[in-house]
């Protein structure tokens, strides 16, 4: 089975998602550290003249979450730390655990699914995004 790495990144600084795809956003793993660099614009004055000037930055505080290859009911890929509306109606946050996707059972516990049980939940948000959703009761 062939498909594409790919990652995001939550800046907690600035509350922002990045993807590692995006022309802007350079994200680079060492052995011991992963560094993410972002191009950001600058408003500032040149010659009298008011200009948004590019500027390289680096994120310092962020989470990392990668791809998971499968995508939900509507065609949407589904990363680690989305939120899924499951097909019986309750919702279950995507994780990284024992070297697999799963999807959390409850606070305590997530659970391995099939590719036809993925197919047919859908995206409604994130963890950093969406916090709110969190809050509602899981049915």
């Amino acid at each position: 089975m062939k498909r594409e790495i790919k990652f995001r990144v939550f800046d907690l600084t600035d509350s922002v998602m990045m993807y590692g795809n995006d022309k802007d956003v350079k994200i680079e793993f060492y052995d011991d550290e992963i560094k993410v660099h972002y191009i950001d614009e600058v408003h500032t004055v040149i010659n009298g003249i008011y200009q948004d000037v590019p500027r390289i930055c680096q994120c310092t505080d962020f989470e990392v979450m990668q791809i998971t290859g499968l995508k939900d009911k509507n065609g949407k890929d589904i990363w680690e730390g989305d939120i899924v509306k499951n097909w019986q109606g309750g919702w279950n946050v995507v994780v990284w655990k024992d070297y697999a996707f799963q999807a959390t059972v409850d606070a305590e516990q997530s659970s391995f699914y099939s590719k036809e049980w993925w197919d047919k939940t859908e995206v409604i948000g994130n963890i950093y995004d969406n916090p709110e959703l969190l809050e509602t009761k899981n049915a």
